[in-house]
């Protein structure tokens, strides 16, 4: 057998090996290249679809603000209505054998306290619902928004992955080029020297 011969077959099956294990490398990043853009879509929707929770829970946090002012000034009025009820003074009994006493302030009429300090009771109630339903609804915002951020920071990670095997599969690639150019070079140089 032909030196030549045998050495070209040789080489030529080792290029074809290399070409095989270039091809599969390509294959295999094209592979994880369309699996990483796939799961970075996934969590672009899942980005996408917390954000616009977070903006409801946003608007409804806008919304609730205003009450739970309202019921502090409430609360706060009440309050003020109360002391002052309180801070009216008590007249001092009457001196003994005093035939009738100036007239006074009238004294603090407990009925009125009770029932002033019903309603306070009352609104404070409805001022701690309202916050409860506020702290509710923040607690979902922010959860809301840290599950779009979460999901955004994955997207952008499967993105560089997604990014650094198309590189690999672009360098791969190249090199496949490289050796089915130098196999074909080898075929036609081995085929032209044969024929003269």
């Amino acid at each position: 057998m032909n030196p030549i011969l045998k050495w070209g077959g040789i080489a030529l099956l080792a290029l074809g090996c290399g070409w095989a294990v270039f091809h599969f490398e390509a294959g295999h990043a094209s592979a994880k290249v369309a699996a990483a853009v796939a799961q970075a879509e996934q969590q672009h929707v899942a980005a996408v679809a917390s954000a616009a929770q977070g903006v409801v829970y946003d608007q409804q946090v806008q919304v609730q603000a205003p009450k739970i002012q309202t019921d502090s000034a409430q609360v706060a009025a009440l309050r003020a209505q109360l002391a002052a009820l309180r801070s009216r003074p008590v007249p001092p009994p009457p001196a003994p054998g005093t035939p009738d006493p100036q007239p006074v302030s009238p004294p603090v009429d407990l009925v009125a306290v009770v029932a002033q300090q019903d309603l306070l009771i009352k609104a404070q109630d409805v001022q701690i619902q309202d916050q409860a339903v506020q702290i509710h609804t923040l607690t979902l915002d922010r959860d809301a928004w840290k599950t779009a951020y979460d999901s955004s920071s994955k997207e952008a990670n499967l993105r560089q992955i997604a990014l650094e095997a198309q590189i690999a599969a672009t360098k791969a690639s190249r090199w496949q080029g490289r050796i089915e150019g130098f196999v074909v070079g080898l075929g036609a140089g081995y085929v032209g020297g044969k024929f003269r």
